[in-house]
C-alpha cells in the first residue's frame, strides 16, 4: 500500500502541505521531486492517484496533471495510460523527455500534418471504399463516447486520420502519419501542451470538423477534402496557440517552439481569425 509522507519531528493529515497561488504546477512538481529525492517514494513507487494529490496540494486536478507531467520531462517518473504514475530510475529515461525542445515543436508538427493530410484525402477522395467510410464514421463515434467520458482519450481522432492514410494504400505514407500521432500521443512536452486545452472548448467542433471531412470524401471531392482536413488542423493549431503563451510565460525554454513563421504560414481564414 502507499506509506504516507511526514515529517521528521511530527506526523501530518497529508502527504504534503497546501501551497500558494503562483505557477502552481511548478511548486507542485518541486514538492514531489522532494520525496522522491529523499526516498520517501523510492523507485518503482506508485504516486498517490491525481484525485488525492488535488486535495492534498490544494490545487485543481489539471495543476496536477501538468506538475506530473513536468516530472515527467525531468525524468523522476513515468505515466503509465490507465496504470498509474511510477517513480523511475533517472538513467532510463530517454533522452527526447529529457530535452523536450530536442524534438520537432508542436506547431512544426502540425504544420507537416496539415500538409500532408491534406494532400493525403484529395489523394483518396476518388477512390474511397464504401467499407473505408464506414469504417470512419465509427472513428466518430468513438470520438462521441470519448467527449462523454471527459475527453480522456484521443484514441477515435488517432484511428480516423490512420485510415484515411491506410486508404491511400501506400505503407510510406501510413507510417509516416503514425509516426506523427505517436510523437503528439507520447512526448511529455505534447501532453502538456494538451492536457492546457480545455476539452469543452473543442470536443464538439472536433466532432463536426470530422463529420465534415467524411462527408468530402462522400462526395468524392479532393479539394473539399483536401480544404476541410487542412481547416481543421490548423484550427488545432489556434486552440493550442492560445494555451501556449501560458506554458511559455512559465518556461521560457520552450517558448522558441511556438514558430512564428509557421504561425506566419497558415492562411488567417484556416485559423479562424
Amino acid at each position: 500500500g502507499e506509506r504516507a509522507v511526514t515529517h521528521d519531528t511530527a506526523p501530518k493529515p497529508r502527504q504534503f502541505e497546501a501551497i500558494g497561488t503562483q505557477r502552481r504546477y511548478q511548486i507542485v512538481a518541486e514538492a514531489i521531486k522532494a520525496q522522491i529525492v529523499d526516498g520517501r517514494f523510492p523507485t518503482g513507487a506508485k504516486l498517490p492517484p491525481e484525485r488525492d494529490l488535488s486535495e492534498q496540494f490544494a490545487v485543481s486536478r489539471p495543476t496536477v496533471r501538468e506538475a506530473l507531467i513536468a516530472l515527467e520531462i525531468m525524468g523522476y517518473v513515468e505515466i503509465r495510460a490507465g496504470a498509474g504514475v511510477f517513480v523511475i530510475e533517472p538513467e532510463s529515461v530517454s533522452a527526447p523527455a529529457r530535452e523536450p525542445a530536442s524534438v520537432p515543436g508542436p506547431f512544426e508538427l502540425l504544420e507537416v500534418r496539415r500538409i500532408l493530410e491534406g494532400e493525403i484525402a484529395a489523394l483518396v477522395a476518388p477512390i474511397i471504399s464504401d467499407a473505408r467510410l464506414l469504417e470512419l464514421d465509427d472513428c466518430i463515434a468513438q470520438l462521441r463516447a470519448e467527449n462523454a467520458t471527459g475527453y480522456t482519450s484521443f484514441e477515435g481522432d488517432r484511428r480516423f486520420h490512420e485510415a484515411i492514410a491506410a486508404e491511400s494504400q501506400n505503407s510510406a505514407i501510413v507510417d509516416l502519419v503514425r509516426h506523427y500521432w505517436s510523437q503528439r500521443a507520447n512526448h511529455p512536452l505534447y501532453l502538456r501542451l494538451y492536457a492546457q486545452v480545455d476539452p469543452a472548448d473543442v470536443r464538439q467542433r472536433a466532432v463536426q470538423e470530422h463529420e465534415l471531412i467524411v462527408r468530402t470524401l462522400r462526395a468524392r471531392s479532393p479539394e473539399a477534402a483536401r480544404r476541410a482536413m487542412q481547416r481543421h488542423i490548423a484550427r488545432v493549431m489556434r486552440t493550442l496557440l492560445t494555451r501556449w503563451k501560458a506554458i511559455s510565460d512559465d518556461d521560457p525554454k520552450v517558448a522558441g517552439l511556438a514558430n512564428t513563421v509557421i504561425l506566419g504560414r497558415i492562411p488567417s481564414e484556416e485559423l479562424g481569425v
